[in-house]
């Protein structure tokens, strides 16, 4: 009887340890980066524009007051990005999404409010 037997190439010398080859490829990892997010950026605000040019046409009164809860979403959404932890990260974006959610549905409301519209 004959046994089989795998047969294994060696291992591949790589000219670069493992250390530096992400340090080699770093910059190249960081333009594509930079390049996603700007183009996550350009969909997100066309994606605002239409929504704002959509309101009137429809006869939407909110128009270009969703705008206004972004701001002070952002600090909740910073956080909720750069932490670790599940529980801080699910409460930061609780947070951020109330926080836009109440200020740019309520704007209407207090301008009307404070402007006697």
């Amino acid at each position: 009887m004959t046994s089989t037997s795998s047969v294994t190439n060696p291992p591949h010398p790589d000219p670069l340890p493992p250390g530096e080859r992400e340090v080699a490829f770093r910059p190249v990892l960081k333009r594509r980066a930079r390049w996603t997010s700007l183009a996550a950026l350009t969909i997100f605000l066309l994606l605002c524009f239409g929504y704002y040019r959509l309101c009137p046409a429809v006869g939407y009164v909110m128009a270009w007051t969703f705008l206004a809860g972004f701001a002070p979403a952002a600090p909740a959404a910073i956080l909720a990005t750069r932490t670790r932890r599940l529980w801080l990260r699910a409460a930061a974006d609780l947070l951020g999404f109330a926080a836009y959610f109440w200020l740019s549905g309520m704007l209407p409301a207090w301008k009307g409010y404070w402007l006697g519209a």
